[in-house]
């Protein structure tokens, strides 16, 4: 015998001031489904807009009809399941692939009977019906907002009077009105910073959260003064909708002049200015990564100062005195300064990364070290310029070759992705009896990764032939001035060198690896057999 669940439903919002409550619609469905004989299992009853999805109970009701525990509803209208097109849909798609029945007073909806159109244009009808109050809701509040009567619920030391619905003014919050008051006033006459007026309000007034819940304690919330302090509501003007840019002359009480909440606006300016501190810039951020971890590495500047009394080290950095002694740095005879500046992993990747850190110096010294491999000779690039065509076109092969090969281990790789999905979600491993979760995450995993490492190699490959030509030779001037610049140069200038001539910079165990992008490499090669007196471009 088919099973039917009793669906009820009823908003708070306005859009069902007309229909039944849920217990009227239960009391009605329980006796249309005693006289037409359904056998009901189960009554739920919903109470929330059905404008958007989402509804818990009806998703959980859906849920029972894919499984086939259920065939069929029973509601009071078609309105009361869906208001929406996801909904709506799902309920379509439920009587043509599960023989869904919808049982309403008026009508029976099903894949038998022959009135499947009536159910598309009722379900229109409910969404068209939504979509219309909304635009009559905003129209409304758009309107009372002209008429200059704030459309939402007013700030601290404003009330709302008229129980009307769409009626309600703004009026004088008795309670709270003078103690808002008196926040603006011991700012702006008393000279009060905001944060001790803060505390004289709360202290003086006893504010408390019986009083529209203003507080969360008995201290007004930092947050909430700023937000009062920062509102043109209580000038008389208002903004609606909230970032529109439109205001409005509300006809509320004003609590303070135009000319005052400007007064205001520019004393918290003015002490929300806070000195600006030099800032240390790493001249290799962003292009250093730890080779354990794959997070960025930073850069770090410490003083410190041992303590010529008890030989205690503390950094100095807001210390006016020794912290196991308590004697004062001035009064010390021969401190030992310290100044020292390293890198290290931000581990912002893994907080287990067990790499350490390394003296700024040291990193400098491995990266001028490896600068040098590039500083090409005068003759050399006078050689370069001459040979250039053949070293074109032999550089070309090469690069063809790679590119190739590049391609065909992609080819292989997607392949390999889409056998192993096609496996995995093949009927005959429908009980993961070839491959299972844990196995084929795994392998997706490193299949993925390997597709992404051959894309960044595609990618890193040299520009195409027109160009290449003033990239080598620029490329070899550039790393001819690399070094010395590099040394000579400021931080920004560092970074500029770094970014051209390496690809990728790796630090594992305090020691830098520099990989060189492809145009160095390939000068590089030919550099060597420069000075070897093998200068031949078909070597």
């Amino acid at each position: 015998m088919s099973q039917y669940i009793i669906y009820c439903r009823k908003s708070s919002e306005s859009e069902d001031r007309q229909i039944l409550s849920i217990e009227s619609q239960t009391r009605e469905l329980l006796k249309l489904a005693e006289k037409a004989g359904l056998n009901v299992v189960d009554i739920v009853c919903e109470s929330k807009s059905a404008k958007q999805p989402g509804r818990p109970a009806f998703n959980s009701v859906v849920d029972r009809i894919k499984s086939g525990a259920v065939h069929g509803l029973i509601c009071w209208k078609l309105d009361r399941l869906a208001r929406n097109a996801l909904d709506g849909g799902a309920l379509i798609h439920l009587i043509g692939t599960r023989g869904l029945r919808i049982v309403t007073p008026s009508q029976t909806f099903c894949k038998e009977e022959d009135n499947l159109l009536l159910l598309y244009l009722e379900l229109g009808v409910a969404q068209k019906y939504i979509d219309d109050l909304s635009k009559n809701v905003r129209r409304g509040l758009r309107t009372k907002a002209q008429n200059g009567w704030y459309p939402q619920p007013p700030p601290p030391g404003y009330t709302t009077e008229n129980n009307i619905v769409g009626e309600k003014i703004v009026v004088k919050d008795r309670a709270l009105f003078d103690p808002v008051k008196s926040l603006w006033h011991a700012i702006l006459y008393d000279g009060m910073s905001v944060e001790a007026a803060r505390v004289y309000v709360s202290q003086t007034w006893r504010l408390q959260p019986s009083r529209r819940r203003l507080l969360k304690s008995k201290m007004l919330a930092r947050s909430t003064v700023y937000r009062i302090l920062n509102n043109p509501f209580y000038t008389g003007r208002f903004e609606y909708p909230l970032g529109s840019g439109e205001f409005y002359s509300g006809r509320h009480e004003p609590m303070i002049s135009k000319e005052e909440f400007e007064s205001i606006q520019e004393i918290l300016t003015r002490s929300g200015k806070h000195k600006k501190t030099k800032k240390k810039i790493f001249p290799y951020r962003g292009l250093i990564t730890c080779g354990e971890c794959q997070a960025s590495i930073t850069y770090e500047e410490k003083r410190q100062i041992i303590c010529s009394v008890c030989s205690h080290k503390f950094s100095e950095s807001g210390k006016s005195c020794c912290p196991v002694c308590g004697k004062a740095i001035r009064e010390m005879r021969t401190p030992k300064r310290l100044h020292y500046t390293y890198c290290h992993c931000t581990k912002r990747k893994s907080t287990r990364c067990s790499q350490r850190g390394v003296s700024f110096d040291c990193l400098e010294s491995q990266i001028a070290t490896a600068l040098e491999r590039v500083n090409f000779s005068s003759a050399f690039i006078d050689w370069l310029e001459k040979n250039i065509e053949s070293i074109e076109n032999e550089t070309a092969s090469v690069t063809l070759r790679q590119r190739r090969s590049i391609e065909r281990g992609l080819v292989s790789t997607e392949k390999a992705l889409a056998n192993l999905v096609s496996l995995f979600t093949s009927p005959e491993n429908s009980n993961h009896v070839l491959l299972q979760s844990e196995e084929y995450r795994l392998q997706r995993r490193t299949l993925i990764r390997e597709q992404q490492r051959l894309t960044i190699s595609l990618k890193a490959l040299p520009i195409p032939r027109n160009e290449r030509f003033s990239s080598f030779k620029e490329a070899a001037e550039f790393g001819a001035k690399a070094s010395t610049s590099f040394k000579e140069g400021t931080n920004d200038a560092k970074h500029v060198i770094i970014r051209r001539i390496c690809s990728n910079l790796i630090l594992k165990d305090k020691k830098l690896s520099i990989r060189a992008r492809f145009v160095f490499q390939a000068l590089h090669k030919y550099h060597r057999l420069f000075l070897s007196g093998k200068a031949d471009v078909r070597t």
